[in-house]
């Protein structure tokens, strides 16, 4: 599922698990489906309504590079 390598976690330098609420949403009408890049250590995550490659890049932008 995941397009590019993810950098590691901006907040904690933890390990990033990408994942999406596919069955969420074929289950479940009125729910959207959301593509999240999650750190496993603390949590932080970053979400995206418009697909996995939208939720790296947000996840691996950095202020300072």
């Amino acid at each position: 599922m995941i397009s590019g390598k993810l950098k590691p976690c901006p907040i904690c330098g933890g390990e990033p698990k990408a994942t999406t609420n596919m069955w969420d949403a074929v289950i479940y009408p009125n729910v959207t489906l959301e593509y999240t890049v999650m750190c496993e250590d603390c949590d932080h995550e970053v979400r995206s309504d418009i697909s996995m490659e939208d939720a790296e890049k947000m996840w691996n932008r950095r202020v300072r590079e």
